[in-house]
């Protein structure tokens, strides 16, 4: 009976096995990832929530402008004798 030994793994093995080894690191890499991102998540409600939080602003900000253009333009018709102080 003949035995072959040798000391290396042949070539084509070796790079197999960087391969596999570098597809698991992607792997656990995306895991880790979907993990963190799951665990930080804004559920829909407060998305939702926020929206309407933000229109609401807006529409008070609307009013306001509105309402100081109105004033600056009612105060600059008048004579400034009669223009009173806007807050």
């Amino acid at each position: 009976m003949t035995t072959i030994t040798f000391d290396a793994l042949p070539r084509f093995t070796n790079g197999a096995s960087k391969l596999q080894s570098f597809f698991a690191t992607i792997v656990r890499a995306l895991d880790t990832y979907a993990a963190y991102r799951m665990q930080n998540a804004v559920p829909e409600s407060e998305f939702c929530r926020a929206d309407r939080e933000i229109k609401r602003y807006r529409q008070l900000i609307d009013r306001r402008a509105a309402r100081l253009v109105r004033q600056t333009s009612a105060a600059s018709e008048k004579p400034l004798a009669q223009a009173k102080p806007t807050r």
